[in-house]
This record gives structure tokens, sequence and C-alpha cells, in this order.
């Protein structure tokens, strides 16, 4: 479970730290300061969305529908930690939400055709 827990981690790090990364550099973030706030932001919601996931996919009716519905809690909470991480930048909050949710789409589509392809943790 570990082994399939750091692969999925370091899936979603690999495609959502670059993303995080290149959108927020658009928005005038300097590139460091975008790179840390897109590790951070995972950092802090992955555990909880793998553990929920793997705990209520029975209750949800399937993993599907779980991963979604974690998705989207996540991205409600990177969009809350990127505007307080980020405030003395004045990035809009619709802006920041809308990084969030592309970022995270990119990845969690990755995700969802690696595990039906059987390929995914």
């Amino acid at each position: 479970m570990l082994g399939g827990y750091a692969a999925a981690l370091g899936l979603t790090l690999a495609i959502e730290v670059p993303g995080y990364g290149a959108l927020l550099w658009r928005l005038g973030v300097r590139p460091r300061t975008a790179v840390l706030a897109g590790a951070g932001v995972n950092l802090l919601t992955h555990p909880p969305l793998w553990f929920c996931v793997r705990q209520y996919q029975h209750v949800t009716g399937g993993y599907a529908v779980a991963f979604l519905a974690g998705e989207a809690a996540v991205c409600v909470v990177e969009w809350l930690l990127l505007a307080g991480a980020l405030r003395g930048h004045r990035l809009r909050a619709g802006t920041l939400a809308a990084v969030s949710v592309a970022v995270n789409a990119a990845s969690a589509a990755v995700g969802l055709l690696l595990a039906l392809r059987g390929v995914g943790p």
C-alpha cells in the first residue's frame, strides 16, 4: 500500500508542481515561490485525499465517485491555501480557483486514465 501511495504522490507532484509553477509564474509569481506553493499545497492535501478515497469508495458507489468528490474538495482547499500563501501578490480569487481546478483536473485525468488501464496505484 505504501508503494501505491508513493507512486500516486510522485505522479501527482510530477504533474501538479510544474503546472502550478507555470501558471502562477504567468500570473507574476516568482518561479521559486510558484513551485514551492505548488509542492506545498499538494503535500498538505494529497495524504488526506488518498486516505479518504480509500476509506469511502465503498460508501460513495465506487472508486471513481470517491476520487472525483475528493478532487473537488481538494480544488477548494488548494485554492484557499494558495490564496493565503500568495496574498501579497494581489491575485484575484477567481483566478486562483481556476488555476487550482486546471492543475487538479490535469492530474485527475491522468490518474483516472491510468486506473482505467490498470496501471495506477
